[in-house]
């Protein structure tokens, strides 16, 4: 098995997925995390699912990132591209919104 990061396999896939399943009239996005170095084609991929209306937030984990691949997923939008180092900050962040998701959800339940 190639352990290679296949970054444009992942967005064909989640462009598929929103083609699939997504409700009709709404806004769909995908959000790709990243090393920022992958083995294929992230540049067709990404330009494939834009120009299906589907906005892609690129997030880059770690060091060595390349910024110009994050910029290309993101189809030029710089306001689409972060990165996060190190993955401490990125764990904290995810801790913290899926503890605010779920208390939200709790909230709107009871």
């Amino acid at each position: 098995m190639n352990k290679n990061t296949m970054t444009g396999a992942g967005i064909r896939l989640g462009t598929s997925q929103l083609n699939s399943f997504a409700r009709q009239g709404v806004p769909q996005s995908l959000i790709v995390l990243t090393d920022g170095v992958s083995h294929d084609d992230t540049a067709v991929a990404a330009a494939q699912a834009f120009n299906q209306g589907i906005q892609i937030f690129a997030v880059g984990i770690g060091s060595g990132i390349n910024r110009a691949e994050l910029m290309n997923i993101a189809a030029q939008n710089p306001a689409k591209v972060h990165r996060w180092t190190p993955m401490q900050h990125w764990m904290g962040f995810l801790t913290k919104s899926a503890r605010s998701c779920v208390l939200s959800y709790n909230s709107t339940t009871s």
